[in-house]
């Protein structure tokens, strides 16, 4: 739905872009990387409901994939 809707207002973008975390959408001219992420996958304060089973794997699932999600935006940050 993202993609469609910048498409339809005329901004171009491009996928599959070698950059650190990979991100979704791509402006290489603006030097902007956009990531779509998901409120469980990287546990979203607002929305995320916290699995009743299997704790033990979730909790630390959640934590590194926001670690990771922070180290990229540095990463992508110093590359300008």
């Amino acid at each position: 739905r993202v993609r469609k809707e910048l498409w339809k207002r005329g901004h171009r973008y491009r996928l599959h872009y070698s950059l650190p975390g990979k991100p979704d959408i791509v402006f290489p001219t603006e030097k902007i990387a956009i990531f779509c992420d998901g409120c469980f996958w990287h546990g979203c304060p607002d929305c995320y409901q916290p699995p009743r089973s299997t704790k033990k794997y979730w909790h630390p699932k959640i934590t590194t994939n926001k670690k990771r999600a922070a180290a990229q935006t540095i990463e992508l940050e110093n590359l300008g």
